[in-house]
């Protein structure tokens, strides 16, 4: 059964519609395993197995050989803190009132 890896990282170039699939023996009923990896401040380059030169993430790497790869994506805004309280909630910014990454006073 695949592992389904979703790449969310302080980028709006990060997150994706575009599959790329590594292995899709997937049996029958079983349910997928998913992992979501939450990261900030890196580019989607900024791993070895999306082509950086010099910096390694090799255990990153092999999860990603046995996953889907969202390889293009999306966000809800280009601040950092409204992106991550909209995915955690499923709502815009200004729904939930995070538009700043500044804390309210």
């Amino acid at each position: 059964m695949p592992v389904i890896l979703f790449f969310l990282l302080g980028s709006p170039f990060t997150q994706s519609t575009k599959i790329q699939a590594a292995d899709q023996n997937s049996a029958g009923n079983d349910k997928p395993n998913i992992v979501l990896i939450l990261s900030d401040d890196q580019a989607w380059t900024d791993f070895s197995f999306m082509g950086h030169p010099d910096i390694q993430t090799p255990h990153l790497g092999a999860l990603a050989r046995e996953s889907y790869l969202y390889t293009e994506g999306y966000v809800t805004t280009s601040l950092c803190r409204p992106s991550l309280a909209s995915l955690i909630s499923g709502y815009y910014p200004h729904q939930h009132g995070i538009t700043g990454n500044d804390p309210p006073k």
